[in-house]
């Protein structure tokens, strides 16, 4: 951990003639990480192969919470924005039965999300779509069907996808850097705990396969409702140009396709992540309530 501590969170210069090596020196830790996921996985891979009879009825999915910007708009690690690099993951599925996968080593383009993967879990156990027509899963029976894209290139994928989520803010991530339990963890010297930076953590993103449109705001302090009286931000990229597509060309307020996908975001988005959680679950979101508001308050608020 504490090797590469400097590299996930110590200064990275953007000038000067050590720029370069610091960067690289990043890239290689990623490559590291990806080459031990790599290795683990082929542990797994080993071990199913060693048992036939276990092997041919296991089907292996790999995906990932989150990607890594790499450099990419003058970033690295995740979070903080609405980015392909950092939001955008893999999805591998392994079937030797080939039930799933007709064709080994196709892939789809189809857009999908991470809320799909319980679907797709379910349908692997049950062989098939039926606890769609169950009640209890009620909440989940209109989320994409990956078994279907997994076996057909031309199945149906999403319209749109939504990503929202709401980071540490500079302050908060501040306060656990100064922790003693942090600083237990990393050694004194390798954190920065000076950062008098603020930025909006609260993020609302919507993507088609033409564009996308990111807001950032901020919360009222002690509650979840969006401050409207501080600036919201946004990007918006359009996918028909070329800078549109790396996402460092933003026409927020400058392009017509945005009125579309703030149409999307404020009617489609906003319903989903603000529909009710099924009954079963209102033990653990009040729970959850509890301990945000707890931990605001330790933090002042």
């Amino acid at each position: 951990m504490n090797f590469m501590s400097p590299l996930l969170t110590g200064r990275l210069s953007y000038s000067g003639p050590d720029v370069a090596r610091q960067w690289a020196r990043c890239l290689d830790m990623y490559l590291w990480l990806q080459q031990q996921v790599d290795a683990q996985i082929g542990r797994v891979i080993d071990k199913l192969a060693a048992h036939p009879e276990i092997d041919r009825n296991t089907v292996v999915v790999f995906t990932s919470d989150h990607g890594e910007y790499a450099g990419s708009h003058g970033l690295r690690g995740k979070g903080a924005a609405a980015y392909e690099e950092a939001i955008r993951v893999p999805l591998y599925i392994r079937d030797p039965r080939g039930h799933l996968t007709p064709k080994p080593g196709d892939t789809r383009i189809q857009l999908t999300s991470s809320v799909d993967l319980a679907p797709l879990l379910l349908s692997i156990g049950y062989g098939g779509n039926g606890w769609r027509a169950e009640p209890r899963y009620a909440y989940l029976a209109d989320r994409a069907d990956l078994v279907a894209i997994a076996k057909n290139p031309a199945a149906q994928g999403r319209p749109w996808i939504a990503h929202v989520t709401d980071d540490m803010s500079v302050e908060e991530m501040t306060t656990l850097l100064k922790s003693p339990n942090t600083r237990a963890v990393f050694g004194p010297s390798e954190l920065p705990t000076n950062i008098p930076t603020s930025s909006p953590s609260h993020i609302l993103a919507v993507r088609t396969r033409d564009a996308k449109l990111a807001s950032y705001s901020y919360w009222k302090p002690g509650g979840m409702d969006v401050d409207t009286s501080r600036p919201i931000e946004r990007e918006f990229y359009d996918y028909s140009t070329r800078l549109g597509v790396q996402e460092v060309d933003n026409q927020a307020g400058r392009n017509r396709k945005e009125v579309g996908l703030q149409e999307l975001l404020d009617h489609k988005v906003l319903a989903e992540v603000r529909a009710p959680l099924p009954a079963f679950l209102d033990d653990a979101q009040q729970q959850g309530l509890a301990d945000m508001r707890q931990l605001v308050a330790r933090r002042g608020g």
